[in-house]
């Protein structure tokens, strides 16, 4: 369905598996994310870049996220490569509602993906979300390793920002940018709440 949505109505919604890049709802658990600051680049950290594009077109409510590329990325494997894919989350309110995943490169540090991430996000909605972008190396045998991460959205800073209004101001038309990857704060953390998700209300004891 697409832009006929209520946003209040996809917040504890997501699609865990990832195995399909759509804007199609499936339950899943709240889950919490650490707020839009974490993830700006700091004095020493070298992580790598990211290249995507961001797209919103109104009449339809949908939102087309193109990772393009990577470039520098930080080593994870004793190698000196890693296996990178990306993670996009879409988050309301410290909620997850979405994710979605590209598929992984081995052994590079610098995968092209050219693949696209489809949100449906009615305009009414749209300055509610943002997303954040992660890049994360797969590991076969252990837990697959945070590479580095940035965030776009109205509450995110500098270009995160910048690249969200940008695409509002030329809907229909991708808009690209590079972004440098940022450390993650690894640990939880909700951002304030400001009400403009409302949680939905716990079912009635018959």
């Amino acid at each position: 369905m697409s832009g006929g949505v209520p946003l209040h109505h996809l917040i504890g919604m997501s699609n865990e598996s990832n195995s399909h890049v759509d804007g199609g709802l499936l339950h899943g658990a709240r889950t919490s994310i650490p707020e839009l600051s974490a993830g700006i680049p700091g004095d020493g950290v070298d992580l790598g870049e990211i290249m995507f594009s961001l797209c919103y077109l109104p009449t339809a409510g949908r939102m087309t996220l193109t990772v393009i590329k990577c470039r520098n990325l930080k080593a994870m494997d004793i190698t000196g490569s890693s296996d990178p894919y990306v993670k996009v989350s879409l988050i309301c309110d410290g909620r997850r509602l979405k994710k979605r995943k590209t598929t992984t490169k081995r052994s590079t540090l610098n995968p092209v993906y050219n693949e696209a991430i489809i949100f449906d996000i009615p305009p009414e909605n749209v300055e509610q979300v943002s997303l954040s972008i992660t890049v994360m190396d797969y590991d076969r045998v252990g837990h697959n390793e945070v590479i580095g991460v940035c965030y776009t959205g109205p509450d995110a800073q500098g270009l995160g920002r910048d690249h969200w209004t940008e695409m509002l101001a030329y809907p229909r038309k991708p808009i690209t940018h590079w972004h440098s990857l940022g450390e993650w704060p690894g640990r939880a953390a909700s951002f304030e709440s400001q009400g403009s998700c409302p949680s939905p209300k716990p079912p009635l004891t018959p």
